[in-house]
């Protein structure tokens, strides 16, 4: 019980761009998969951040409706494929609490949300596995977080050269959301 305790411990979710505009309509087999680890996160109270680029539409449904009426879920809105830099100029024309402080201090209002969360291990997933998803990785990795993922929890499965990356960067990277949920039960 010790040892899932501490698997649990520093946990959280990070949910990359899942919005209708970046998913297509012929790849989206690794949704059903995604819908299962944010409900074993539920079930665990892991906190959950989904990451939604501004001005390209809502997160998809099907992992809303998963995660409704959760207590410890998040949505920041981003401006760039990295959620983790900030650029002073993305913020002069959107007012967000405390925009001040994330900018003169060079953390995101991701970097804030994982310190007060006290959040190092992130098992990460979403659309673009190529794209966003690895840019957002490879800074969490240089800020310290130990990431987790599965080849089913993102798009682009016969990219050989992303897989490789995550194979190679992250703390455990799965063949399927199956073996990830798994090793963080037993």
């Amino acid at each position: 019980m010790k040892n899932l305790e501490n698997k649990l411990k520093g946990l959280g979710i990070l949910v990359v761009d899942m919005q209708e505009t970046f998913l297509d309509e012929e790849d989206t087999q690794f949704i059903n998969s995604q819908i299962k680890l944010l409900s074993f996160a539920k079930d665990k109270k892991i906190p959950i951040f989904f990451l939604e680029y501004i001005d390209e539409g809502e997160i998809i449904k099907e992992l809303t409706e998963t995660i409704n009426g959760y207590e410890k879920y998040q949505k920041i809105l981003k401006y760039n494929d990295n959620e983790f830099i900030v650029r002073k100029d993305e913020f002069l024309d959107f007012i967000w609490w405390e925009t001040e402080k994330y900018i003169l201090g060079g953390d995101s209002h991701l970097d804030v949300e994982l310190k007060q969360n006290k959040i190092n291990k992130i098992i990460i997933f979403g659309v673009n596995k190529n794209g966003c998803v690895k840019e957002t990785s490879k800074e969490a990795i240089k800020r310290g977080s130990k990431l987790f993922t599965s080849d089913d929890l993102m798009n682009e499965k016969e990219n050989k050269k992303a897989t490789n990356w995550y194979n190679q960067n992250c703390e455990k990277y799965f063949k399927s959301c199956k073996s990830l949920i798994s090793y963080f039960t037993k």
